[in-house]
C-alpha cells in the first residue's frame, strides 16, 4: 500500500514484481546455497539524469536455504539514484542439525572442513538477524566499479548443555559469538570485454573480500579474479558469477588452496507499466 500511494504521489508508472532466484556451489569450504528474492518495486523520482533513470523502491519476501539452514525473511529495498541501492531484511535463523551445521567452538582456530567434517556435536538452534547491503556502483566506458557492504546483527539461541562461547555459522564461514555484529566488504573492479544485449556478456576483473565479525574477532580476507559472464539475453539463461581468491587473512587458510565459488543467478523483472 505504502509503494502504490508513493507512485501516485510522484505520478510514477504502476508497479512491478521482481524475482531475482541464485543458486551458488562454493568450495574451500565446501557449500550449495539457494537465494530467493520476491518483490513488488515502484519508480520514485525519474528524469533523463544520469542518476535517476532508474531509481525504485520495493518490499517483498527473502528465503536463504542449503543442507546447514533455512532462513526465511522479509526485506525492503532502495534506489534513491542509479548508483546506490541499498536493501534491509529481517530474517528467521533456522539452523538445522545434521553434518553441515553450526559447530561450539572455544577458540578462533581449526575450522577447516578436515577438522570439522570428523566432529559429532553439531547443534541445531533457531535465532534471528538483521541486516542492511548498501552498493555503490560506477560505469565509466568498459570500466565498472562497485562497492558492496553487509552489516549484520546475529542472534542464535545457545542450546542448553552448550558452554562453548563461539560457534561455527557455515553462511558467513566465520567462528561468531552467539550475539554477533558482522561485517562483509567487497570492493571489485572489472573491465567489460563483451557488452551483453544481442551478444554475449563478459565482464572480467579482481575482487576483495573482507569478513570480520567484531564480538569474536574472526577475520578471512581473499583476493582473485571475478568474472561475470551470460552466454546469451534469454530468460531461461542465467547470468554466471565465478569467484577465484586466495585468502590473505584467515585463522586456518592463508598459504592454502583458493576459495573457488560459482553463482546462477536468474532475474525476472518485467518492465514498470504505466498507470
Amino acid at each position: 500500500m505504502i509503494l502504490l500511494l508513493l507512485s501516485e504521489a510522484l505520478a510514477a508508472d504502476a508497479p512491478a514484481f521482481w524475482v531475482r532466484q541464485s543458486v551458488g556451489v562454493a568450495g574451500w569450504p565446501t557449500g550449495v546455497l539457494s537465494e530467493t528474492r520476491v518483490q513488488a518495486r515502484t519508480p520514485i523520482f525519474r528524469s533523463d539524469s544520469m542518476v535517476f533513470q532508474d531509481t525504485y523502491a520495493g518490499a517483498g519476501l527473502r528465503l536463504d536455504a542449503s543442507p546447514a539452514f533455512a532462513n526465511p525473511g522479509v526485506q525492503l529495498s532502495f534506489a534513491p539514484i542509479d548508483i546506490f541501492d541499498v536493501d534491509v531484511s529481517a530474517s528467521f535463523l533456522g539452523c538445522l542439525p545434521g553434518p553441515f551445521g553450526l559447530l561450539p567452538y572455544e577458540g578462533l582456530s581449526s575450522k577447516l572442513e578436515s577438522v570439522r567434517d570428523p566432529r559429532t556435536d553439531n547443534v541445531a538452534t533457531v535465532g534471528f538477524s538483521l541486516d542492511a547491503n548498501p552498493t555503490l556502483k560506477l560505469k565509466v566506458g568498459p570500466v565498472i566499479a562497485f562497492d558492496a557492504v553487509a552489516v549484520s546483527y546475529l542472534h542464535l539461541v545457545q542450546p542448553e548443555g552448550v558452554s562453548a562461547p563461539y560457534v561455527y555459522e557455515p553462511l558467513r564461514d566465520l567462528i561468531v559469538a552467539w550475539d554477533e555484529v558482522y561485517l562483509e566488504h567487497q570492493p571489485a573492479l572489472l573491465y567489460e570485454a563483451l557488452p551483453g544485449g544481442d551478444r554475449p556478456l563478459l565482464y572480467v576483473g579482481a575482487s576483495y573480500r573482507d569478513r570480520f565479525a567484531f564480538r569474536s574477532g574472526d577475520r578471512s580476507s581473499a583476493l582473485g579474479l571475478l568474472v561475470v559472464t551470460r552466454p546469451a539475453e534469454r530468460p531461461i539463461i542465467p547470468t554466471f558469477i565465478g569467484y577465484a581468491a586466495f585468502y590473505l587473512i584467515d585463522q586456518d587458510r592463508v598459504g592454502g588452496v583458493p576459495f573457488l565459488g560459482l553463482q546462477a543467478n536468474w532475474i525476472v523483472e518485467p518492465p514498470f507499466s504505466k498507470g
